[in-house]
């Protein structure tokens, strides 16, 4: 056992057994390569990555390997899910290199923590070939090799210094909405080409464009790639949820991981693609989504765990797929024919030997599934639940979980289900107790009983927005109050006063060669991003004046590549439509009894207006009454929901030219 053994980290945890003399990233192993002068290896990955599986059983099991990194270099082993600050700053180093990147990420370091070389997944032959030529030039020429990591060091950062000022207006829209045409895949949705991503935040944006500007063909890119996400792979037909991306351009083998933050950001493109079309299909995997999340993903207290595995019993999908022998065992002919009429399944399968990934034959709806069919689904999956499950990553990370409580509160309010904005509350107070540094703040992770890492701009961003949302789905002033408070908190730890926005990390960590902000929405959102929306909002339902004098200096500084790539930027666009468009608050005055509110909000989110903000007032008024306020001019409250409902369609329309 080495020293990961007294990590909690699962994925550190995963490689405590290995023969590499492994280091967790801290002063020990930087103390270790200064004081023998030996180049750190840094292998960076998380505990469902399946590349990060195969390079262990080649290389970090190998005698030959562990002898070779032992000898010549310090190894250090970091959870990118626990470390996101040393995982951006290398993959940027990374990319600089090689053009590309992704995990395990394999960079070596100088002792003094700069990058001089790097890269991804290696083969064993490659990787030990790799480790003996480092090895020799570090011994032959280390003035040389510290002189590139130099030159490279002042690579990084770009993100920091980038140009600012950005021409925030709606013509970015229409640059964003015809790359979106010039990409789009009118076969099988989304861009073209393979592997593909959810790309949720695109999606969401692509709804606004079409509501602004009636274009059919963004609501058309929106339709088509629900549509055929899911008909596909991606989507898990038995049990919920979606699987991390697909391999191919059909959306049929996926990469089987399923990641907490995946479902969120689906979760909320589902709920507003509902409300946007009406479509029932879009209503039923949102909530065969987020009872999956409920049922397989949440800790007995609130939290919510990671993520799931692709790999079980040593292969890549085992739990998912079905061999003819194992259909034919489960099932009767009769059945057989069932599954046959609804779904494809034909000999030599869809996948790897031979086996069945199941997907939908095209055109026939989820929503019409006879009483025989779904009792013949849900056999399917309890036989399904008795195979070796894939491992579950049970980190609850404070990040993550903000994102997840987000959609739940989302989906809650619109579906007028009240399990959903249960188990947002339950998340948020989870990460607020189990989670808290003792003054206030948010740590980064939990996991069996243990709180670690000062939290980042992303894990007080995010969990900001949920307590947003969960005062948007129970007018709870206390969620409002909530998010006050950990505003504050995140302007004292990360705010920038030269440039006006966030910096990633705290300051003070010497480990760090230097602090790193990202405005880029990937996978998930940017923290900048998320805190633009945060305060925009809280400058609308807050009296007070910080917060709309913090946004404004934000938004004034975006950085300027906005105006040239904003695909880029697709969770910065919800922030840019709601700014450009008219600001709408709907208010409850007078003595409203719960259930009214529920029925009078249900009418109201039957439609799609993302920038619609709900309050409460003490104003005194002898029968519960509406007040609508418009572009911070509000109407004479009213009692006649009749009235109110047709006016939160107007917007401010603009031409994609």
């Amino acid at each position: 056992m080495n020293r990961l053994s007294k990590e909690k980290s699962p994925y550190l945890k995963q490689h405590a057994e290995n023969p590499v003399d492994w280091y967790p990233w801290g002063d020990e192993a930087i103390t270790k390569a200064r004081l023998e002068n030996k180049p750190i290896f840094l292998s960076v990955g998380y505990s469902t990555c399946h590349w990060c599986h195969v390079m262990e059983h080649e290389s970090f099991v190998d005698l030959e390997v562990a002898r070779a990194l032992n000898q010549g270099f310090v190894a250090i082993k970091v959870d990118r899910e626990e470390r996101p600050d040393v995982d951006a700053l290398y993959m940027e180093a990374v990319q600089v290199m090689t053009g590309q990147g992704g995990w395990p990420m394999s960079v070596f370091l100088t002792p003094e923590l700069k990058p001089f070389y790097g890269g991804t997944y290696y083969p064993k032959p490659h990787f030990l070939h790799l480790l003996e030529q480092i090895e020799s030039h570090w011994k032959s020429d280390p003035a040389r090799i510290r002189e590139g990591s130099e030159k490279l060091t002042a690579h990084l950062g770009g993100a920091v210094n980038q140009a600012r000022k950005a021409a925030l207006d709606t013509t970015v829209f229409a640059r964003f909405f015809h790359r979106a045409l010039e990409e789009f895949d009118a076969q099988y949705g989304g861009r073209r080409g393979a592997p593909k991503f959810p790309a949720a935040s695109e999606l969401r944006a692509l709804l606004r464009v079409h509501r602004r500007t009636g274009n059919a063909r963004a609501l058309e890119y929106v339709t088509h790639t629900l549509d055929m996400m899911l008909g596909g792979g991606i989507y898990d037909h038995l049990g919920g949820g979606f699987h991390r991306y697909s391999t191919d351009e059909r959306w049929l083998v996926p990469h089987f991981e399923k990641m907490l933050y995946d479902q969120a950001m689906m979760s909320s493109a589902l709920v507003e693609a509902y409300q946007a079309t009406g479509k029932p299909e879009y209503r039923l995997a949102l909530e065969e989504t987020l009872n999956y999340v409920l049922r397989e993903m949440t800790h007995k207290e609130g939290g919510f765990f990671s993520a799931e595995d692709a790999d079980s019993e040593g292969e890549e999908g085992r739990f998912y797929v079905w061999s003819d022998a194992e259909l034919e065992k489960a099932l009767t002919s009769d059945e057989m024919k069932l599954l046959h009429a609804d779904f494809v399944i034909e000999r030599g399968g869809n996948f790897e030997h031979g086996a069945h990934i199941l997907v939908p034959r095209q055109g026939v709806s989820r929503r019409h599934r006879s009483t025989d069919l779904t009792g013949l689904l849900a056999k399917l999956k309890h036989i399904r639940d008795q195979r070796i499950k894939p491992l579950r990553d049970e980190k609850i990370i404070s990040a993550w979980n903000g994102l997840m409580a987000s959609a739940f509160a989302k989906a809650g309010r619109v579906l007028q289900n009240e399990k959903y904005v249960e188990a947002a509350r339950r998340s948020i107070d989870f990460v607020i107790t189990k989670l808290s540094d003792g003054s206030g703040g948010l740590l980064r992770r939990w996991i069996d009983g243990e709180a670690k890492q000062p939290g980042y701009l992303d894990d007080f961003s995010f969990v900001i927005d949920a307590c947003i949302e969960l005062h948007q789905a129970t007018l709870n002033k206390e969620w409002l109050e909530q998010a006050v408070r950990l505003q504050e908190l995140q302007d004292r730890f990360f705010h920038d006063p030269d440039q006006h926005d966030y910096f990633s990390s705290r300051a003070g960590d010497l480990t760090l060669i230097h602090r790193g902000k990202e405005h880029f929405d990937n996978v998930q959102p940017s923290g900048n991003s998320v805190s633009a929306w945060n305060l925009y909002r809280l400058s609308r339902l807050v009296d007070e004046v910080s917060f709309k004098m913090c946004f404004e200096k934000l938004w004034e500084n975006w950085p300027q590549a906005i105006e040239h790539y904003p695909w880029a930027f697709p969770h910065a666009l919800l922030v840019l439509d709601a700014v450009t468009d008219r600001a709408m608050e709907v208010s409850f005055q007078g003595p409203w009894k719960a259930d009214q509110i529920i029925e009078c909000r249900a009418e109201i989110d039957k439609g799609f207006a993302p920038n619609l903000l709900w309050k409460t007032q003490p104003k005194a008024a002898n029968q519960p009454m509406l007040q609508l306020c418009m572009d911070q001019v509000c109407e004479n409250s009213s009692s006649d929901l009749g009235a109110i409902v047709p006016r939160l369609a107007e917007k401010k329309s603009y031409l994609l030219v």
